[in-house]
């Protein structure tokens, strides 16, 4: 008992109880609100889903395209890089939107040719309609509220001790979709 009483033991102890209690603060407190923003990243109106839209989506016009002879090796490579990043556990965001601006770009490519292509009845229907559900996932991206949550997150955990905190914890922070 004697060791007990020795004040460098009763120092170690104390900073102990301090970095242990704050570690676990740390865990339920910022780990509550990257749960909360990882639930929104994949809600059904999120982004996830929204990208898991467009991958569907280009595909549908990859087909279209080849059926007419135009080469759409660019966007079938886009699109298989988007499903491998989605099917991944975690989400990265940022390696998330970086997929997504090389796939809008392919997008973008594939639809000027499809435009300049004669399709015939069904080729132009189909596409039509897969530029429909690829606008609206665009429009559905852009109003996603996560990247607000993430301004107001960030504002409030972006601090570098924060982040040391969190690294010590083992929370994973969440990224920004831009």
């Amino acid at each position: 008992m004697k060791f007990f009483k020795k004040r460098s033991v009763a120092l170690i102890l104390c900073v102990l109880v301090v970095l242990g209690s704050t570690v676990l603060n740390t865990r339920w407190k910022l780990g509550d609100d990257c749960e909360e923003l990882d639930a929104l990243f994949r809600s059904k109106d999120g982004i996830a889903v929204q990208l898991e839209t467009l991958q569907e989506q280009a595909d549908v016009l990859a087909s279209v395209a080849e059926a007419n002879e135009i080469d759409a090796a660019a966007l079938r490579s886009a699109s298989e890089e988007m499903l491998e990043a989605l099917s991944q556990g975690s989400y990265g965001a940022a390696k998330l939107y970086r997929c997504y601006t090389r796939l809008r770009t392919e997008l973008s490519n594939i639809r000027q040719a499809l435009l300049s292509a004669q399709l015939s009845e069904q080729h132009s229907a189909t596409a039509n309609r897969s530029l429909e559900a690829i606008e609206s996932a665009k429009t559905a991206l852009n109003a996603s509220e996560y990247n607000k949550q993430m301004d107001s997150f960030l504002s409030r955990n972006g601090s570098s001790f924060t982040r040391l905190l969190a690294s010590i914890a083992g929370i994973r922070l969440p990224e920004v979709f831009a």
